[in-house]
């Protein structure tokens, strides 16, 4: 969907991501999806 370079200069941060068309809209999509279960990977360091 997106490079490297991309996401480090111009998508570094949730807003910024949260911001662009296409993930707003694949978000959207998420979020009408029911009885799926996604799960989410934290760091072990964030504690």
């Amino acid at each position: 969907m997106f490079s490297v370079t991309t996401l480090a200069e111009e998508m570094y941060s949730v807003d910024l991501l949260r911001s662009n068309p296409r993930v707003a809209d694949f978000l959207r999509w998420m979020r009408k999806q029911r009885g799926a279960s996604f799960r989410v990977r934290r760091s072990r360091e964030r504690g």
